[in-house]
């Protein structure tokens, strides 16, 4: 079982884990921001170490002799002190190696004097050893294996040239893959990451050779961009994962979620079947429900039969790169002038061409740019590729109709997504189609499925559709004008769910 003890949040005065907090702090105030993002060096408070080292099973390694830890990273020391004092105080009698590894001579110096400290105060059970390796060659050092590893690692990509990115595109997955490779069977890893590797082409491969020998045990997702890393004003989306290295299924994941690190003492747990977390196909996205209603739909979601090709349907990017255009570009409306539509032109409440004054971009493209460059002017559902964290939804769709824009074809930028069939849309399509695609259930759904602000068309592509029956009843329901029109929308998707119309998931 899952340590669910309530923790000291910020360590007793005068602890090994307050001694490198208040030295990170120290550290991080001094720091410039060039510094920072070059070494991609961003410490743990001792709130989120202790938190994320109640998290660990240790119950599982009492067998053993000495408990050997990994901190890849470690800063001064925050996140390693976290879960060696808890093993040391959990366990009486154990002995705790810990091996923090960090290559900033700042850091180093402060971790180095850290453990120095520390080990006076655990006693002999402690020893500890500090290494200036480079973190992605750890593997061909003779560093011998561990049972636990813990990290916060540094977040920047990876460039496919450089040899030492495995199958990661960015570091910080890459020292989930290093630690991974270093445990012994049945070990764990904590690591606090961004949530992007979870879904998406991107990090596919990764998600893909990571799960082979890695279960999902324990993901805690914090909602606050900021509060995790709050000294240091990071933005992202932070999850903590605990992973163990072990053979065969994995039953349930254990979710939680807090606004930030202020609320962790009362933070609920939902325990879900794993095959409904990991996904056991080629792009093995994880999916991270936090309540029971949020499973339920996403289980309910995924019964739906169809998917975009079922329906003879097909996505797309807007083919003009604006600044591959530049010369096709106008202000003002010309007798070759075609209109050129924007990420701007797409909200909730439909397409809006031209927006004139104040919007500051080119609303007109010259024929000339070519019919491959173009769309014809049919029937489409446009999509906003990219969303703010404060929008109210993650997908913004809305219809484009041909008969409102009076022209043989027009153009559309690359911040748009288009789902289009070869033969084209009917208005029904269209209308119901795009009206499914903005309800609350979708997006509900793609927030539990994506911690992305981007809708890429390889995403819609998978996402599953009602049949069209149930598309055409959203298009009826959705010309109704007033109020009642989103909440027809959403009992015509709960009926089609088999389920009855009730608040579903998270508030945006």
């Amino acid at each position: 079982m899952t340590d669910e003890r309530q923790h000291d949040p910020g360590g007793e005065a005068g602890s090994p884990v307050a001694e490198a907090d208040r030295r990170a702090r120290a550290l991080g105030a001094t720091s410039t921001k060039a510094h920072k993002k070059r070494w991609g060096q961003f410490f743990s408070p001792a709130a989120l170490g202790e938190f994320m080292a109640s998290l660990v099973d240790l119950g599982e390694l009492d067998q053993l002799g000495a408990l050997r830890i990994l901190d890849p990273g470690a800063g001064t020391g925050v996140l390693g002190l976290s879960l060696a004092a808890r093993a040391l105080r959990d366990q009486p009698g154990r002995r705790v190696e810990l091996v923090a590894v960090e290559s900033e001579p700042g850091a180093r110096d402060q971790l180095v004097r850290s453990l120095t400290v520390a080990g006076r105060v655990l006693g002999p059970g402690f020893s500890f050893s500090v290494l200036s390796e480079d973190v992605l060659e750890l593997g061909d050092r003779p560093v011998g294996r561990f049972h636990l590893a813990i990290a916060n690692p540094p977040y920047y990509k990876l460039p496919p040239s450089d040899p030492r990115g495995g199958d990661a595109p960015n570091i910080y997955a890459r020292f989930m893959e290093v630690a991974s490779e270093l445990l012994h069977p049945g070990g764990a890893l904590c690591f606090v990451v961004p949530r992007s590797f979870a879904s998406g082409r991107y990090f596919r491969r990764f998600r893909t050779r990571f799960h082979q020998q890695m279960r999902l045990r324990r993901v805690h997702v914090f909602d606050s961009r900021t509060d995790a890393f709050r000294g240091d004003a990071v933005l992202q989306e932070n999850i903590v994962v605990v992973y163990a290295k072990q053979a065969g299924a994995q039953h349930e994941v254990i979710i939680s979620r807090s606004q930030g690190l202020g609320d962790l003492a009362s933070v609920s747990c939902l325990r879900a079947p794993s095959r409904d977390v990991v996904g056991d196909d080629a792009d093995a996205v994880v999916s991270l429900p936090t309540s029971a209603d949020e499973l339920r739909l996403l289980q309910a979601v995924r019964g739906w039969p169809m998917v975009l090709a079922d329906l003879g349907l097909q996505a797309s990017t807007g083919p003009i790169v604006p600044f591959r255009a530049t010369d096709y570009l106008e202000h003002a409306r010309q007798r070759d002038t075609l209109p050129l539509l924007w990420l701007q032109h797409v909200s909730a409440d439909g397409v809006t061409w031209p927006l004139g004054q104040p919007f500051r971009k080119q609303e007109h493209v010259r024929a000339s740019i070519g019919d491959a460059r173009l769309l014809a002017n049919r029937n489409y559902v446009l999509l906003r590729r990219f969303s703010a964290k404060e929008d109210p939804k993650r997908i913004t769709a809305a219809p484009h109709l041909a008969k409102h824009l009076e022209c043989r074809a027009f153009g559309l930028e690359n911040h748009v997504n288009y789902i289009h069939r070869p033969g084209g849309m009917s208005e029904m399509e269209v209308i119901g189609l795009a009206a499914l695609l903005g309800s609350r259930t979708i997006d509900t759904y793609f927030r539990i499925c994506s911690g992305n602000t981007q809708v890429s068309a390889t995403e819609l592509r998978v996402l599953p559709l009602p049949d069209l029956g149930v598309i055409h009843a959203i298009a009826q329901a959705s010309r109704r004008a007033g109020r009642g029109q989103a909440v027809a929308v959403e009992r015509i998707i709960a009926t089609s769910l088999r389920d009855q119309p009730r608040e579903l998931g998270r508030a945006s």
